[in-house]
């Protein structure tokens, strides 16, 4: 119940009322109020633009945005190419690698690992969703897919944070556009002390990662609006290039434009898709549902990983290496844990 030096609710004040109290949190001097009302702004946002009207109609916000609504549930999916494991009891794995993390990082790692003849182990907290569970609502795809349902933010919640919290991460939700390292970001990087990222091994790693993605410039077609950025951009002389795109099969047509809510038709090529399923297909065991609390230390040499399932039951895994690829917020939460 919000008061504003009155005994009132907040819904009972008349609307300019609401409106000056609002404002003051937004223009306060205290971080904290301002960080209230960023809360406050996003849950409502993303409240009353993903929500269907009563009864499960359609919204009339949507009708006014000109938003078509969610896809619904698609009718024909490909078949699962990973399937994960989920543990509902105490339990100790023993492998060659454990692996946190399932998007670019640990997925990748966990194929060409498992493809080599290791035993891998991965670890994801999130759930495993696939083609069939992708029917495009904001609402559902934001609980699903996002860490904290999208709504992770800075303390002052002034940025928000979207990172992938599914099995494959980021590449479940990301827009697929696939450029490979620019040369000058390369020589950056090898100037700052790595001049690996300048030799031809790295060039080759390129290669292989855009050959098992199978990259390609061919489902790029422009829309009206960029037509009209393009034009914009040639008139000033500036370089415009088809996007490279991770996709096979993308119609581009009415049922595309969710990718930040998962590939119904099975088009992006995700870690679910490629590497994970390479992992799976060589014997890799797949953990969904399972958060990594910290990574078990003998000396100075990481021997394994302590986590949870979402029920609480520890899933200790003892290895002969570790790889942390839980993104650019989790991994580093990790090694301070």
């Amino acid at each position: 119940m919000f008061t504003a030096g009155r005994f009132a609710h907040f819904s009972h004040l008349p609307l300019e009322a609401r409106r000056k109290i609002l404002l003051s949190w937004c223009d306060s001097a205290l971080p904290q109020r301002r960080a209230a009302f960023q809360a406050l702004r996003k849950a409502v946002a993303h409240f009353y633009t993903s929500l269907p009207g009563p009864a499960n109609s359609r919204s009339p916000v949507w009708t006014k945005l000109h938003y078509p609504g969610p896809l619904g549930a698609p009718t024909h999916t490909p078949s699962q190419k990973v399937l994960p494991l989920r543990f509902d009891r105490d339990t100790t794995l023993t492998c060659d690698v454990c692996i946190v993390g399932s998007g670019a990082g640990g997925g990748t790692a966990a194929g060409v690992l498992a493809a080599a003849g290791l035993d891998v182990a991965v670890l994801e907290a999130g759930g495993h969703y696939d083609d069939a569970d992708f029917d495009g609502s904001q609402h559902t795809g934001f609980g699903r897919l996002y860490w904290q349902g999208g709504g992770a933010a800075t303390v002052d919640h002034s940025v928000g944070l979207l990172a992938g919290a599914c099995l494959g991460g980021g590449t479940v939700i990301n827009y697929t556009t696939s450029f490979r390292t620019p040369d000058d970001i390369r020589s950056e990087w090898a100037a700052a002390g790595v001049p690996w990222f300048t030799s031809d091994e790295y060039t080759r790693s390129l290669d292989a990662v855009c050959a098992r993605l199978q990259v390609n410039s061919m489902h790029n077609r422009v829309s009206a609006r960029e037509q009209v950025v393009e034009r914009g951009l040639r008139a000033l002389g500036w370089h415009v290039a088809a996007m490279p795109r991770n996709v096979v099969g993308c119609d581009q047509d009415k049922i595309c434009g969710y990718c930040g809510f998962g590939c119904s038709i099975g088009a992006k090529q995700s870690t679910t898709k490629t590497w994970l399923a390479d992992a799976h297909a060589a014997g890799a065991r797949i953990l969904v549902g399972t958060r990594a609390e910290r990574v078990l230390i003998k000396g100075s040499t990481a021997h394994g990983v302590e986590a949870y399932t979402r029920e609480g039951h520890p899933v200790t895994v003892r290895a002969r290496a570790v790889i942390l690829a839980a993104g650019a917020i989790q991994t580093p939460a990790l090694l301070f844990r």
